[in-house]
């Protein structure tokens, strides 16, 4: 099996440092008081990804652990959604309206089901320029 896409510890503990700053900040920007928690988690990821980025190995493969999961869970739920809302009805609408656009229907009285085409309509000059 092919590794997945891991980013490099220095990126992943930059990432989490300036997000946890943004949490740390986000209030103060708003008038309140400044989230310290965050503001030190910030400092020290921030820190540690930028003087040894190796010690962040750790929690970025738990995190891409944690997206593998999450892919394995939510991908075929949404598709399953997109699936529910958008193509049954489209179907049980055509299906009301007896639409057969494929022409799948037996009819028993056919000869051939080939649809006849003017020999006309095909000329060797209407292929010059296709693209």
């Amino acid at each position: 099996m092919k590794q997945p896409f891991l980013a490099s510890d220095r990126a992943f503990g930059l990432l989490f440092g300036l997000l946890l700053l943004a949490v740390a900040l986000w209030p103060w920007w708003q008038g309140g008081p400044l989230r310290l928690w965050a503001l030190l988690t910030a400092a020290a990821l921030l820190a540690i990804s930028w003087r040894y980025p190796t010690w962040l190995a750790p929690l970025n493969r738990l995190w891409l652990m944690i997206g593998q999961l999450l892919h394995r869970i939510m991908s075929p739920l949404i598709m399953a959604v997109i699936f529910g809302c958008l193509f049954v009805p489209v179907g049980l609408w055509r299906r009301l309206l007896r639409r057969d656009p494929l022409r799948l229907r037996i009819d028993p009285q056919a000869d051939s089901y080939w649809l006849g085409r003017d020999p006309q309509e095909f000329k060797p000059e209407s292929m010059k320029y296709q693209f």
